[in-house]
């Protein structure tokens, strides 16, 4: 998963429980991981589903023992995958939440000042939104990943796929005041090349921008729960509302399939519909 798929430490150690609760059950049941058939993949099913756990969290960990048993295949250990004849349930398929223009809006425009925290703050807000990044990507970015000049950024995805983004003309700016203005004074001796810092000169972290966009979001008065998938998803809706097609919009977020960010036109209707029954008299 991580050499070969190059996927992320977070998703591999989250496959690797899975995994191992699965050869926990096994071994209680005295059954070699080689061995077990679909009868042992069914009482397995039965027992994660007395958890009483989430629909999604059930999915996830069969998904994780058949991964397992393509891997034994490939690996010639075992000469079948029995979670094959295993149901994944089926998931409501959620719509993205995304906020309406003015409230993005406002969101930036409450973070104002010359102060160092302020001005950093802008430009990784400004850069979230206007490239769609997840904030694994953003956290992740270098000095060396943007190009002011030309108006872009590299980013890497899921997969280690690498990706070039636009960047806004505002996200320019913020970027460069925030270059010239403040990184300087949070970098180190030991700078390594990091583009967000903490105030203590360390790379900035997924859970520390959470933290920032959650003091933010209150200070700007965002009644409702803000994630940093939230402005990615609003990143994606509004270029959609403006016109933008969907293979620009998949190639700009990094999804491998199209039918990924088809999710959007599902969100577009449904604020269309939503502006019927508010603007028709008859609705």
């Amino acid at each position: 998963m991580s050499l070969e798929r190059g996927l992320s430490p977070h998703t591999v150690d989250a496959y690797r429980r899975d995994v191992e609760q699965f050869l926990l059950f096994l071994q209680a049941e005295n059954v070699a991981p080689e061995a077990a058939g679909r009868n042992d993949l069914i009482r397995y099913r039965t027992a994660l589903s007395r958890t009483g756990g989430a629909a999604s969290s059930l999915a996830r960990r069969l998904s994780a023992v058949r991964a397992l048993y393509s891997f034994l295949q490939l690996d010639g250990s075992a000469t079948s995958n029995p979670a094959q004849a295993i149901d994944l349930p089926q998931l409501p398929r959620r719509l993205p939440h995304a906020l309406a223009r003015e409230d993005v809006e406002r969101l930036l425009e409450s973070v104002q000042g010359s102060d160092l925290l302020a001005v950093r703050d802008r430009a990784m807000l400004e850069t979230l939104y206007s490239t769609g990044l997840r904030v694994s990507e953003l956290v992740a970015l270098r000095v060396s990943d943007i190009d002011l000049e030309e108006g872009f950024v590299r980013c890497r995805g899921k997969g280690s796929k690498d990706r070039i983004v636009p960047l806004g003309s505002l996200a320019r700016a913020y970027l460069l005041r925030y270059l010239n203005e403040a990184r300087s004074r949070f970098t180190t001796h030991a700078d390594d090349g990091c583009l967000f810092l903490t105030a203590r000169g360390r790379g900035m972290t997924r859970v520390a921008f959470w933290q920032l966009l959650r003091r933010r979001s209150i200070e700007a008065s965002i009644a409702v729960p803000l994630s940093p998938h939230t402005l990615r998803h609003s990143f994606a809706t509004h270029l959609l509302d403006g016109g933008a097609d969907l293979r620009s919009i998949q190639e700009m977020l990094g999804h491998s399939q199209i039918g990924t960010t088809q999710i959007y036109t599902h969100v577009a209707d449904a604020r269309l519909a939503e502006e019927y029954d508010r603007a028709h008299p008859r609705a």
